[in-house]
């Protein structure tokens, strides 16, 4: 069933036919926050968004505005947002030495090229 699935996923890749859902704008989105109003209301303030009761109001230009909205919103704060370019880097430069390290462990083992 996963190897169909799988299968399935690659050819709809390949299909250049069809074009993704791209819908005009602009956009406005209401988003029911389930924590109540005082968590919305907090949430709202942290991305200076409209909020009534347990509702939060987003106005984007596209849809690439209103995806990285609720993005933000859901899983990152302004602190994060500030750090996120220099933590990438940190953690590629750590991967990259994680595997670089265990390279060169397999290479003294003589199970390396």
């Amino acid at each position: 069933m996963a190897i169909k699935l799988a299968r399935a996923a690659v050819r709809s890749l390949d299909n250049h036919q069809t074009v993704p859902y791209v819908p005009t704008g602009p956009l406005a989105a209401t988003v029911t926050w389930r924590e109540g109003d005082t968590a919305a209301a907090k949430l709202a303030r942290r991305w200076e968004l409209e909020q009534q009761d347990n509702r939060i109001n987003i106005h984007a230009v596209h849809i690439h505005e209103l995806y990285l909205q609720l993005i933000k919103m859901c899983y990152l704060t302004p602190a994060a947002i500030k750090i996120l370019p220099l933590a990438m880097m940190v953690f590629n430069f750590w991967g990259r030495s994680g595997i670089w390290r265990a390279r060169r462990r397999l290479k003294q083992w003589g199970a390396f090229g």
